[in-house]
């Protein structure tokens, strides 16, 4: 649902469709359940929504699984870890995205710069320098 409103929010603000929007998109809701994970562990919940969380599913696992050590102690690390895997896959998704400013890739010999668009205040813009040079905005035109 969230990947949903991020997308038609950027399509309500008169932006084209792209698939970068949808990258974009989806890593909000990977963001998401970064912080529920995490959450989840902080707070020492046992279930979100009638379902166990994950860190009572991993320490289930281990306790049926007959593996040394403490089964909380594995369930509680374990989701963390979760958590930080999904962090870090969000971060990628955003760093990659043809929307981001971070995103620009130099090619062709050519250098890519990127920057916000001070004029929409939300668009980035990105332009490159050299030898058939040309400049792109919004971004969704970004070329393969």
């Amino acid at each position: 649902m969230r990947a949903q409103l991020f997308h038609w929010g950027w399509r309500a603000a008169g932006q084209p469709d792209c698939a970068a929007i949808v990258d974009l998109a989806v890593s909000v809701e990977i963001l998401r359940r970064f912080a529920l994970f995490h959450d989840d562990v902080v707070d020492r919940s046992d279930t979100r929504r009638g379902t166990p969380t994950a860190h009572r599913q991993f320490s289930a696992l281990h306790e049926t699984s007959g593996w040394r050590s403490e089964a909380d102690h594995f369930g509680f690390s374990s989701s963390f870890l979760l958590g930080d895997a999904l962090l870090v896959w969000a971060v990628m998704v955003i760093g990659s995205s043809a929307l981001w400013p971070t995103g620009c890739r130099s090619s062709g010999g050519r250098t890519t710069k990127c920057g916000w668009n001070s004029s929409a205040g939300t668009t980035s813009t990105c332009w490159q320098t050299g030898p058939g040079s040309r400049r792109w905005s919004p971004r969704c035109d970004w070329p393969g």
